[in-house]
């Protein structure tokens, strides 16, 4: 039995509330638990985390470049998921809310409000 979008009602993240280390370890949660609910297979999931994994380890060294770098590698290969098809619609606006959340990261970071 898949996951519900009811399952997954909170994966929006609010940034103005939460640093952004905290709300990449939030979508780094949320993409395992896709993968765990059977939605994404570990080739999808991977690297994404992977990414994601990087960017809060040098979000929590300074290293903002590289943090930005990998933030957007992480949320490319969300939206390469979602550009692919194939995906119910309720999975592909999971994942978009994680493209977002990863896009508010990324503009709070670079603003320097971060």
């Amino acid at each position: 039995m898949g996951a519900t979008p009811d399952d997954f009602a909170a994966l929006a993240i609010n940034v103005t509330d939460i640093d952004p280390v905290h709300i990449t370890c939030e979508v780094i949660d949320d993409v395992q638990a896709l993968k765990d609910a059977g939605e994404l297979g570990n080739g999808q999931v991977n690297p994404i985390i992977n990414h994601l994994g990087q960017a809060k380890a040098s979000l929590a060294k300074g290293k903002i470049t590289h943090a930005i770098k990998k933030l957007e590698q992480g949320r490319d290969e969300l939206q390469d998921l979602i550009d692919g098809g194939g995906l119910d619609a309720g999975l592909a606006s999971q994942l978009d809310a994680l493209v977002q959340s990863l896009n508010d990261v990324i503009t709070e970071i670079q603003s320097g409000s971060a």
